[in-house]
């Protein structure tokens, strides 16, 4: 299937934050962060439907080595990715963000 990603103005912010975070341990983490956030995305790209349901309406990946999900939505052949999330945040602040950030 051939989607094409778009992304919120505010995932910018998410991988610069855990980057940041990641950063302060280890200067070589953002940058294998990052790397796995792509991955993540040509896997979403490539698979759409592979993510599982999250709050009946969207679907996350989880990164591969990093504790993060990238929560998208699905309209069409459009992926809408919303979100890169920490596993651990509280689901109400989770669904909270993704409320926001619909289009």
């Amino acid at each position: 299937m051939s989607v094409s990603l778009r992304f919120h103005p505010a995932i910018e912010g998410d991988l610069r934050e855990a980057a940041d975070y990641y950063g302060t341990a280890d200067l070589s983490l953002p940058g294998r962060l990052r790397e796995d956030f792509k991955q993540s995305l040509d896997l979403v790209e490539a698979f759409p439907y592979l993510g599982s349901i999250i709050f009946d309406t969207y679907r996350h990946v989880t990164l591969r080595v990093f504790p993060y999900m990238v929560i998208y939505l699905i309209t069409d052949k459009v992926v809408r990715v919303l979100a890169l999330i920490h596993t651990r945040r509280d689901p109400v602040w989770i669904r909270s963000v993704l409320h926001n950030r619909e289009p």
